[in-house]
């Protein structure tokens, strides 16, 4: 009942995902969200690249991909859909009264573990990402200069 609803902006296969998982009771939030519209990939006069990016997706960059591919797992959609394809009804309440609470704390786990999109190919989002740090860099560099400071960036 807050203000905040990050549902609205998740991925369609990744809001499924949390409603299969009844990690809360979200049926008439998702059933709200699928009757407003949200404008975002029209806003600023071009497509928003971030607009499918579930919010704890790893940064692909090549200094943290040593870290992050041994733990990263690509999003795939639950088995017996296809990718896209909303579910008719959420049937985890059922099946999880039949297992085991390590069994079902193992499930969500891997299941959580899963949830992650990532939309824009490796290369094309290290080079958006360089140019922002470059952008950064030569801002932080005009207002340093203005004050007197000199600024040298770090390579990473």
């Amino acid at each position: 009942n807050g203000g905040l609803n990050p549902l609205k902006f998740c991925h369609e296969d990744v809001v499924v995902e949390f409603e299969r998982l009844s990690m809360c009771d979200c049926a008439q939030v998702i059933a709200a969200n699928e009757l407003t519209a949200v404008r975002s990939r029209d806003c600023g006069g071009g497509e928003n690249k971030l607009d499918d990016f579930f919010p704890f997706d790893p940064i692909h960059l090549k200094g943290a991909l040593a870290y992050i591919n041994p733990l990263y797992q690509q999003w795939r959609p639950a088995e017996g859909r296809a990718e896209g394809r909303r579910p008719r009804e959420s049937n985890l309440s059922d099946a999880s009264a039949a297992l085991s609470d390590s069994d079902t704390s193992n499930s969500v786990a891997r299941s959580l573990q899963a949830m992650s999109l990532t939309p824009t190919p490796k290369d094309e989002l290290e080079l958006l990402t360089s140019r922002r740090f470059a952008e950064t860099n030569e801002l932080l560099q005009s207002v340093l200069s203005k004050g007197g400071l000199n600024y040298v960036p770090r390579r990473l």
